[in-house]
């Protein structure tokens, strides 16, 4: 169980880590595309 749940939370670490990455890049984009 506890091997479980460690997989588990690296796993949703690295999901939440992914979803403020493409958040932030996807901003920078649009800010680019607005200044421009």
């Amino acid at each position: 169980m506890l091997e479980a749940a460690n997989v588990w939370n690296i796993v949703t670490g690295a999901c939440r880590i992914g979803i403020l990455g493409v958040r932030t890049n996807s901003s920078v984009e649009i800010n680019a595309l607005y200044n421009s």
